[in-house]
C-alpha cells in the first residue's frame, strides 16, 4: 500500500490550543491583471475557495449529527453532552461563513463570469440555510437539557470543552476505523471516515490560534488520508490523483 499516513498516532503529537476558540476565516482569492481576467479569476477562486468551506462546514455538520446521535456513530467513539453542545455550535459557526459566502457569490453582478455561479451558489445557499436551522435546533434540544440538569454535562470541571481537541481527536479516531475498513474490503465507509478525517483536519488548520509545528502535523496527517483517499478511490473505479498538498481529493 501506498503513504500509510492516516492512521493516527505516529511519533507526532499535537500540542493543544491555549483558549480553545472557535473560529472561521475563509480564504480569499487572487487577483490577475486586466479587468475582465481579474473579475473571472476572483470569481472563480471565490468559488474555489466557497467549494472548500462548503466541504469542512459539512464535515463538522456530521460530526454534529453523529454526536447528537442524528445519524449512526461509525467508529464508535462516545459522547458527552457537553461535547455535542460544542461541536454544534463549531459546525454552527462554520456553516453560518459558508452560508455568508454563499449569499454573497449568489448576488447577480453584471460583470460576473461565468454566469452560472450564482446560480450554483444560491443552491449552495439554500442547503446551507437548511443544514444550519436542523442544527441550530438540535443544539437548542442539547442545550435546554443541560440547563436543566437531565444531562450530565462531561468535559471539565467547570464544563467546558475544547472543541479544537475534540476534532482532532476524533479526526484520527475516523482515521484508524478507515485504515481498518480498508484492509477489511469496506472501501465505501473506509473512504467516508478518511474524507471526513481529513476535512475536519484542514478545518482544525484554519484556525488563528493554530501554530506552526501544530499545522505541519495536521497538515501530514490530511495529506496521509488524501493519499489513502486516492488510492481507494483507484480500487473503486480508478479515479484522479489527488493534489498533492491533501487539501482535495
Amino acid at each position: 500500500g501506498g503513504g500509510g499516513g492516516g492512521g493516527g498516532g505516529g511519533g507526532d503529537s499535537f500540542s493543544g490550543i491555549g483558549g480553545c476558540q472557535c473560529a472561521v476565516h475563509a480564504a480569499g482569492g487572487s487577483v490577475s491583471s486586466s479587468p475582465v481576467e481579474s473579475t473571472l479569476a476572483s470569481e472563480l477562486a471565490a468559488y474555489s475557495a466557497l467549494q472548500d468551506l462548503l466541504s469542512r462546514a459539512s464535515a463538522l455538520a456530521d460530526l454534529a449529527e453523529i454526536s447528537a446521535g442524528v445519524t449512526p456513530v461509525t467508529n464508535g467513539e462516545k459522547f458527552s453532552p457537553v461535547e455535542v453542545l460544542a461541536l454544534h455550535v463549531k459546525a454552527l459557526d462554520v456553516l453560518q461563513a459558508a452560508l455568508i459566502s454563499s449569499q454573497r457569490l449568489a448576488e447577480p453582478q453584471a460583470a460576473r463570469v461565468p454566469p452560472n455561479l450564482p446560480a450554483e451558489a444560491a443552491v449552495h445557499a439554500e442547503v446551507t440555510r437548511a443544514r444550519f436551522a436542523r442544527l441550530l435546533q438540535t443544539a437548542e434540544q442539547v442545550r435546554g437539557s443541560l440547563l436543566s440538569g437531565n444531562s450530565e454535562g462531561g468535559g471539565t470541571s467547570d464544563g467546558t470543552v475544547c472543541v479544537e481537541e475534540l476534532l482532532y481527536r476524533h479526526a484520527l479516531s475516523m482515521g484508524r476505523e478507515a485504515a481498518v475498513d480498508e484492509l477489511l474490503g469496506k472501501l465505501s465507509t473506509s473512504y467516508l471516515l478518511y474524507q471526513r478525517a481529513k476535512l475536519l483536519l484542514l478545518q482544525l488548520a484554519q484556525e488563528p490560534l493554530v501554530g506552526h509545528a501544530d499545522r505541519a502535523v495536521l497538515s501530514k496527517y490530511a495529506a496521509g488520508f488524501a493519499w489513502r483517499l486516492y488510492e481507494i478511490s483507484q480500487k473503486q473505479k480508478g479515479g484522479p490523483r489527488p493534489a498533492s498538498e491533501g487539501g482535495n481529493a
